[in-house]
């Protein structure tokens, strides 16, 4: 599963289309235009339907060992970290992230029942203005129309996918990056007895169908392994 989460990561990032996005997906890589030269390069040879789809772990093995003597370790620790952490696989993926970017904007409809917790619902609405503002700016940019290249159609139909997928992927992750984001910015010194009044509140929201079957994770969990790409926001 790793393995295959690390291979399409990997073609994810080859992707001319993705590139314009680096930063707001927060892809750990500065330099774009030599990244992808390269990196498209290096996966040259594996974009083929009977190497990418039946050989997973050794080009998963051979980007990493690649971008490790190319880059060294510590910058393949963040992509890694990325990969684990911030790209989308499938499935249920980044459940934290998938409840708690809907609490603050639907948290006013529990106000009543929580007297004593004004302070939460400030901090819900600060958390949602912030979200709507990046959203909005994401919005812009993202409604600039551009074409495929050659290499992402080719990789794209070996993939058996298509740029409206491919869309939906990068929505979805800022999504989840603007969230993140936000709750950096306005909760990262709460402390545990105010986490707890917090937790209570967005599982109270999530408990209102139609989100009723999604598990409230305790708010702020993604902070230990992110800590270093979330440290800009505080």
């Amino acid at each position: 599963m790793l393995a295959k989460r690390a291979k399409q990561s990997w073609a994810f990032l080859s992707l001319d289309y993705t590139g314009r996005f680096f930063d707001d997906l927060w892809v750990p890589i500065s330099d774009v235009a030599e990244f992808k030269s390269s990196v498209q390069s290096e996966l040259q040879s594996w974009i083929t339907e009977a190497s990418y789809h039946r050989r997973g772990e050794e080009m998963a093995y051979a980007l990493a060992d690649w971008y490790r003597r190319t880059y060294g370790q510590d910058a393949l620790d963040s992509v890694l970290v990325w990969m684990r952490r911030i790209y989308l696989f499938e499935g249920p993926d980044r459940l934290a992230e998938t409840v708690w970017n809907i609490v603050p904007r639907r948290a006013a409809s529990v106000a009543a029942e929580f007297p004593a917790h004004e302070w939460v619902f400030t901090l819900m609405g600060d958390i949602r203005q912030h979200q709507e503002l990046r959203s909005a700016e994401f919005d812009q940019k993202f409604a600039v129309a551009e074409s495929l290249s050659a290499w992402d159609e080719h990789l794209l139909a070996v993939q058996y996918s298509d740029q409206e997928s491919l869309d939906t992927k990068i929505d979805l992750i800022n999504t989840y990056n603007t969230f993140l984001e936000a709750w950096e910015k306005f909760g990262a010194q709460l402390d545990f007895k105010q986490l707890q009044e917090v937790f209570e509140v967005g599982r109270k929201v999530i408990e209102k169908k139609p989100m009723s079957d999604l598990e409230v994770l305790f708010p702020g969990s993604w902070r230990f392994e992110l800590h270093d790409l979330l440290s800009r926001f505080t």
